[in-house]
């Protein structure tokens, strides 16, 4: 399905709606201010962890019911998801190490 204006409110099938920000609002040839992209990495951090949650329930809820091969790729989304959120963790602690200590 096609987005042509990533950045409006939209559902994907769930119960929360969420916010899609895909290019860094920089004008060309300066860097993106590292606060707003810290708080960006944030909360895609929080996106996927309710992500994984919820692709691990529903493959408790079908492993019940008997859907094997369902069940086997919830539990790699949900492994997947793990390893993009830990790839933005190292991101998130390296814009943090990189911004100087509030005074």
């Amino acid at each position: 399905m096609a987005h042509d204006d990533h950045a409006s409110e939209h559902e994907h099938g769930h119960l929360h709606s969420h916010e899609h920000e895909h290019a860094p609002t920089a004008t060309a040839g300066t860097l993106p201010d590292l606060a707003k992209v810290a708080i960006l990495i944030n909360n895609w951090i929080d996106h996927n962890e309710g992500h994984r949650r919820t692709y691990l329930e529903w493959r408790d809820k079908l492993a019940e019911a008997g859907a094997p091969a369902t069940v086997a790729a919830l539990t790699r989304i949900a492994e997947l998801t793990e390893e993009a959120t830990a790839a933005l963790r190292v991101a998130a602690r390296e814009l943090q190490e990189a911004r100087p200590p509030k005074s």
